[in-house]
């Protein structure tokens, strides 16, 4: 019984040591993800533009040039097309007026264009809008 005992207790002894060692390893890699990620954070900042924004603009240009790329038309088809300019309507040669949808028949009145939207130049090193003093 007394070997049993002190069995137990090297065991218990054991596991108390394995557990801090556990509990500071744990420390140690979530203080190092911690620094990691505010150096991720101080780059991001210097750099002056987001990850986010980053990559809308990516997708915007992808999307354009995907746009600019892609000009046929199946037969007997219509296209709605949406740029920065505006909305124009591709309509196949072979398409009569019969098979246009009775909204599309009705003569369209070209619409002047609204007032621009004010677009802001942004500072490079921060990426915020700068706004003219009024």
């Amino acid at each position: 019984t007394k070997q049993a005992e002190e069995e137990d207790a090297e065991a218990k002894a054991r596991r108390e040591h394995k557990r801090i060692q556990n509990a500071r390893l744990r420390a140690i890699s979530s203080e190092k993800k911690r620094q990691e990620k505010q150096s991720a954070t101080i780059e991001r900042v210097l750099r002056g533009i987001s990850s986010r924004r980053r990559k809308q603009e990516e997708e915007l240009k992808g999307n354009k040039d995907r746009v600019s790329r892609n000009t046929s038309l199946n037969p007997k088809y219509i296209r709605l097309v949406s740029n920065k300019d505006g909305y124009m309507l591709l309509v196949s040669p072979d398409t009569d007026d019969t098979m246009l949808p009775p909204i599309l028949r009705a003569p369209m009145v070209q619409r002047t264009p609204g007032p621009a939207h004010v677009i802001f130049k942004r500072d490079p090193k921060t990426g915020k809008r700068i706004i003219p003093a009024a």
